[in-house]
């Protein structure tokens, strides 16, 4: 079994979108408040833009084209 190297300070950690989308200040201040506990972990976070979208319950737009 191959197992992936271990995280080093420094290293990006990618967060994709949030399958229900963030709809509330309340859940923005969470995930904002996630970031930065991973950032004061010494970890370099990288969001994708639709991370902080709603739309009818989803994070991203279903007609959205794939880049």
């Amino acid at each position: 079994m191959k197992y992936p190297e271990k995280l080093n300070k420094g290293d990006y950690i990618g967060v994709t979108a949030i399958s229900s989308g963030i709809d509330d200040e309340m859940n923005l201040l969470r995930f904002e408040n996630a970031i930065r506990n991973i950032e004061n972990l010494g970890y370099k976070v990288k969001i994708t833009e639709n991370c902080k979208t709603y739309n009818r319950g989803r994070s991203s737009n279903r007609n959205r084209k794939s880049r």
